[in-house]
């Protein structure tokens, strides 16, 4: 019985988790119509919403602006083979998943 009530507030700590991320990604697309609509924010300072590490400079906005856009990022984070698509909540849903399964496994042993 213990060992039941320590897994559902394992995988109730991996959901929360999950959910906050998923609020953080949320609350930037918010800010960030926000800003574009001229409306003022209590954004701190220094908050970027284009993360300039991502940008392929070595491909012409003109040219191919998804390349120039995502370019970096898409040849920092390749598709799995077993995967069909790739981004960044795929990385946070394996590592929740990850997570919940060694809390599993040690609340398991005990």
């Amino acid at each position: 019985m213990n060992k039941i009530i320590l897994a559902s507030l394992a995988i109730s700590v991996a959901t929360t988790s999950l959910v906050s991320a998923q609020k953080k990604a949320i609350k930037k697309t918010t800010v960030a119509a926000v800003k574009s609509s001229g409306k003022s924010s209590a954004l701190p300072p220094g908050t970027q919403f284009i993360e300039k590490r991502n940008i392929n400079k070595t491909v012409s906005p003109v040219d191919n602006f998804y390349e120039y856009a995502n370019g970096a990022w898409l040849s920092a984070n390749p598709v799995p083979a077993s995967e069909t698509r790739w981004g960044s909540f795929n990385i946070l849903n394996d590592y929740t998943q990850q997570t919940v399964k060694k809390i599993l496994d040690e609340t398991a042993k005990t």
